[in-house]
């Protein structure tokens, strides 16, 4: 009797167990089932509409009112991949996310509508409004003062303006400026690394600290600097937490990056009260290209253009002084920290740069100042070099992961013939185009190099290979004017990856500081390279900081110890 009523304990004790589970499980198995009908017969019935009267379906989901929130949260990367692909190529789906609602735009033709944005009917203002608000502290009283306004000729001039400054002879000037800064923190401000070895705990934080000083003194001026000598410490800090007053977090819950962001802005007010303190902004002659109060001409222009628009609230001008700093160094640093840590991580591709980088180092101008001026590069050079061309262009491939968000500026937008309206978001993860496995070259079975793994060659066309380059179907190569015509000489090569390779988005809204953000990556990784005889002390590269996924490059998201010392010619 005892076996038979233990048995039948373990049976009740199973089917309890099987009900409750199943309890707890109907409500999400139900939503799915509901969720899973409803965006089918949704997309059945836009299949039969007219062309522009299409409604995207919404992504199933198993969890009542959070809609996909946790699954995106868990992965991003992972979800935004699956929900993309879910409808099958170039079906805008809608997906919830707690303070993000919007549509994904993935595949090659949808990318390209998107943003081609051949009607000009995209726009970016809400979104960039509201991270001059929340993000950078511009007051809401203030902010629609950067709103594009109705005088088109001041408008143009602006963005001629913009345009000039980081394009043509400027940004040669400002690079060099760039280049010089960086040099000076590298062999100036690095008094106890010598001869003998030293021990750093963290190559990446040893890296931005000088890249970024450098910058800052190459666009802002020294004066900067000078009045805030934590500025550096003090920009991560902020950086670290800016995805949350992006995100829109309230402030009482967001109180360290609301303060650290306070911190910044204080310390830009009092170089901006010192600018104008020290000098007449319309009294430097229009042939400066750069002074110790404003820096470079591109700041000197964009605060008189603050002035045109009749923005002189002195927070609102601190807040586009932060996001103009933010844009030029918090993307291309942590870029140009992996082209560091790649190069060094592979035995056989570092020798190879090194050999790159000496082609474009500049002779010593005389012996008084040698040592200054023989750590300098030909930039053209060095930014057109094949190799290190590519390894740039696989780095942004591989770590740059932003959401490029749009919203229609008329009530009955078409993407494609899917219907969007006015008040609707669309948004375009830059990594699902970048790790598309039907499009981007992985290798071959003998000689594998998997999308999510860094292979410095991805961007390489080697001539007598019709199997190299970036693309998985090869095209017709065609070789760019200036390269040689050795068919052994590789060349790089983006042909046919301008709506897959979107680190700096793409159509009108195309970055404009690209080509600067170029230079600056690459000078800093050759700067670095070259100064300093440099060890990893980890076998295994820290893998990409997904907290920072949606917001451009996503940093090292552990530390680098390694020891260096003072390289010798």
């Amino acid at each position: 009797m005892t076996v038979i009523a233990d048995a039948f304990s373990r049976d009740w004790d199973l089917r309890t167990a099987w009900s409750l589970a199943l309890a707890v499980a109907s409500p999400f198995l139900l939503t799915w089932l509901v969720t899973s009908l409803q965006s089918q017969r949704a997309l059945a019935v836009a299949r039969q509409a007219a062309s522009g009267e299409k409604r995207p379906p919404t992504l199933p989901s198993a969890i009542p009112l959070f809609g996909h929130i946790f699954s995106f949260l868990l992965d991003r990367h992972l979800f935004l991949s699956k929900a993309s692909h879910y409808f099958g190529p170039d079906v805008p789906v809608r997906v919830k996310l707690a303070t993000f609602p919007a549509y994904i735009v993935s595949g090659k033709e949808a990318v390209a509508v998107y943003l081609k944005d051949p009607a000009r009917c995209l726009s970016l203002t809400h979104r960039s409004l509201n991270y001059m608000k929340h993000a950078f502290g511009c007051p809401p009283e203030v902010v629609d003062a950067f709103r594009p306004q109705s005088d088109i000729a001041l408008e143009n001039e602006i963005h001629t303006a913009l345009q000039n400054m980081l394009s043509g002879p400027r940004l040669e000037v400002l690079a060099g400026r760039y280049q010089e800064f960086v040099v000076h923190q590298v062999q100036e401000s690095d008094k106890n690394i010598g001869d003998n070895w030293v021990v750093l705990p963290d190559l990446c934080a040893f890296m931005e600290k000088r890249v970024f000083e450098g910058a800052v003194r190459a666009v802002f001026g020294t004066q900067l600097v000078k009045l805030n000598p934590n500025i550096a410490s003090d920009f991560f800090k902020f950086n670290r937490r800016v995805k949350n007053m992006f995100m829109g977090v309230p402030r009482w819950l967001n109180g360290t990056a609301i303060r650290a962001r306070n911190t910044m802005t204080d310390g830009i007010k009092l170089w901006q009260r010192n600018a104008v303190e020290h000098v007449n902004i319309d009294d430097i002659g229009d042939d400066v290209e750069w002074e110790p109060y404003y820096g470079s001409k591109s700041t000197r222009v964009r605060q008189q253009l603050l002035t045109k628009r009749n923005i002189m609230n002195e927070s609102a001008r601190s807040a586009e002084n932060l996001g103009f700093m933010w844009a030029t160094n918090a993307n291309s640093i942590p870029a140009a920290i992996w082209f560091l840590l790649e190069t060094l991580h592979d035995p056989k591709l570092e020798p190879r740069v090194r050999t790159r980088l000496a082609a474009a180092r500049l002779p010593p101008v005389n012996s008084q100042s040698e040592g200054k001026q023989h750590l300098a590069f030909d930039i053209d050079k060095l930014t057109n070099d094949a190799l290190l061309q590519s390894i740039y262009a696989e780095t942004l491939r591989l770590r740059v992961a932003a959401m490029i968000v749009r919203q229609p500026t008329i009530p009955n937008f078409s993407l494609s013939g899917w219907h969007i309206k006015e008040s609707e978001t669309l948004s375009l993860s830059t990594r699902t185009e970048h790790l598309d496995k039907d499009f981007w070259n992985a290798g071959s079975e003998s000689k594998p190099h998997p999308l999510d793994r860094f292979w410095a060659e991805r961007f390489l066309v080697y001539p007598n290979d019709s199997k190299s380059g970036p693309l998985k179907e090869p095209k017709q190569k065609r070789r760019p004017a200036g390269v040689s015509d050795d068919k052994n000489d590789p060349y790089f090569s983006i042909d046919g990856c301008t709506w897959n390779w979107v680190p700096y988005g793409g159509g009108r809204h195309l970055c404009p500081g690209r080509h600067f953000a170029k230079r600056e990556i690459m000078l800093a990784a050759a700067i670095f390279l070259t100064a300093y005889d440099i060890e990893l002390l980890t076998d295994k590269l820290p893998g990409p900081d997904e907290n920072c996924f949606g917001f451009g490059t996503m940093p090292p998201d552990g530390k680098v110890p390694c020891r260096i010392r003072r390289r010798r010619e």
